[in-house]
This record gives C-alpha cells, structure tokens and sequence, in this order.
C-alpha cells in the first residue's frame, strides 16, 4: 500500500512537471514582440503562434512590414491580424491600413484603407474588402473590393459603383464605373460597363 501510494505520488509529481513545463512553453509562444516569416515581419502588443508556428495572430497595435521580390514594400497598421503559413495568407482586420511604397523613389507611394485586407503572399498580391480608398498622389479610387496583382501590374476595383477622382489645379474629374481596371505600370485605366464621368471645372 506504502509502494502504491509513492507510485501515485510520483506519477502525480510528474504529471504537475510536465503540465507546469507544457504551460511554460505556451506562455512563451505568446507575447512575442516580433515574428518573421521569410518576406513578412510582424510586431503587435501580443502575438500568439500555434500549429508549430504555422499560425500566427497579433492583437493590438500590429505593424507588419512585406517585403516583395520586386524590392516594393507593403507596411501595414491594424488592430489585428492572422498569417496562415501554410495558404501563405494574411488578413488584417480593425481598421486597417496599408502604403505601398515603390522600389523607385520617383515613383509615387500608394496608401490603402478598407474593412479588411488579405495579403497573398506567395503570390505577391492583395485584396482589400469593405469600403476601400486607394490614393496615389492627385488620384482616389474607392470602391468595395479591389483585387492588386503585383506580378501583373494589374488593379481590379469592382462593385457598388467605383468611382475614380482625380484632383488638378484647375480642374476636378469623376468618372464612375461597374468595374474599373488600371495598370500601373502602364498606367492605364480600362472602365467598364456603365460610365459615367463628370468634369468640375475649379473658379478662380
């Protein structure tokens, strides 16, 4: 009986040990200042990595820097964020908000706000949901999604209307559209469907 009870002693000892030590290595994975994950760098107030790492997600304060193969990069600012490594997907969430900024420095920077933003990351490409603004120097597009290929050069801005504005001394111009595509490395923009474009002319 003596022996028993000190086998259920130890066993219990043991069990405690490894649950004190599992325990640990959880807290460790939590609130990690940085991550880095091949192009992608991340910092938030919290971060949490599950699934062996594979899975991350930060909560408040997140900062993520992208780094593309074309030597653009994307830095973003939310209040959260979830990277799945093995999808090579990212989603920012809480009022999100991104600038692109062009390898070339005489190349304008792009700054993006919407709902949610999905960063494809293998394939080098964005999609920005829920009342989405793109600026780029005198140039506002808004719409509710916009899909951006950067292998492509290609910019997709669809539904509700999407209305492109563009800002001169002189003048103001507005043009709405079912679907409008741009390409940014061309610069030029395709609208489709139905058009409409208004011109104000600025009084002096």
């Amino acid at each position: 009986m003596k022996n028993l009870t000190k086998c259920f002693g130890l066993t219990l000892l043991i069990w405690l040990t490894l649950n004190t030590f599992i325990f640990s290595l959880e807290t460790l994975k939590k609130n990690q200042p940085k991550i880095t994950r091949g192009p992608l760098k991340i910092s938030a107030d919290e971060t949490t990595s599950t699934d062996k790492g594979k899975m991350i997600e930060a909560h408040g304060n997140v900062h993520i820097r992208y780094e593309l193969e074309s030597e653009d990069i994307l830095v973003s600012n939310s209040n959260f964020a979830r990277y799945n490594e093995q999808e090579s997907l990212g989603e920012l969430t809480g009022n999100p908000k991104a600038t692109w900024f062009r390898k070339d420095p005489l190349q304008p920077s792009t700054f993006l706000t919407a709902e949610t933003i999905l960063l494809k990351i293998k394939d080098e490409g964005l999609i920005a949901r829920g009342n989405v603004k793109v600026i780029q120097a005198s140039s506002t597009l808004t719409a509710q999604e916009i899909i951006f290929s950067n292998p492509d050069k290609k910019l997709i801005a669809q539904g509700e209307k999407p209305k492109f504005n563009v800002l001169e001394k002189d003048h103001h111009t507005l043009i709405e559209a079912d679907k409008i595509t741009a390409w940014t490395e061309k610069r030029e923009i395709e609208f489709n469907g139905k058009v409409e474009g208004t011109v104000f002319l600025n009084q002096k």
